[in-house]
């Protein structure tokens, strides 16, 4: 009768069993935050608050529009929802935006750019469903050293 060596057989489905233990990944330290950053969700955002019209007929998806504040900038993000397509919203956003950039995926259009006062701008229009378009805005306005919000 053969008889195989325990000792390597037993070793290897103990790795198998436990899997490797090295993480090669190095630490990862969070980033700080500072203390002067806020957070606010605003329902009735204003288009004054955005610096973009709405889309014409377009409404606020619920609670999800909102302003973070930090000691550099002011973000103001924008959630609404309309009936018509992603390309047309596209559209009405591309002519209002210096420098402007759009890309076309499936379901969605993509666009980028600024403002007249310099604040970066990118617009997300996604297909949701039949006659469903979520729109998703985002408008980062670098602040002044003299500017508070």
């Amino acid at each position: 009768m053969k008889t195989l060596p325990i000792c390597p057989i037993a070793v290897a489905i103990l790795l198998v069993v436990t899997g490797c233990r090295h993480d090669p990944a190095p630490a990862v330290t969070p980033p700080t935050v500072s203390p002067s950053t806020s957070v606010q969700t605003k329902s009735n955002l204003t288009e004054s608050d955005l610096g973009l019209p709405f889309y014409p007929g377009s409404t606020e998806k619920g609670t999800s529009s909102r302003v973070m504040d930090t000691d550099k900038a002011r973000t103001v993000i924008c959630d609404r929802i309309t009936s018509e397509a992603p390309q047309k919203v596209a559209d009405f956003y591309f002519t209002r935006l210096k420098g402007a950039k759009k890309s076309t995926l499936p379901n969605m259009m993509l666009i980028g750019g600024t403002l007249e006062d310099g604040s970066a701008v990118s617009i997300q229009a996604a297909h949701a469903g039949p006659h469903r378009t979520e729109i998703g805005i985002s408008v980062i306005k670098a602040k002044t050293k003299n500017a508070k919000g």
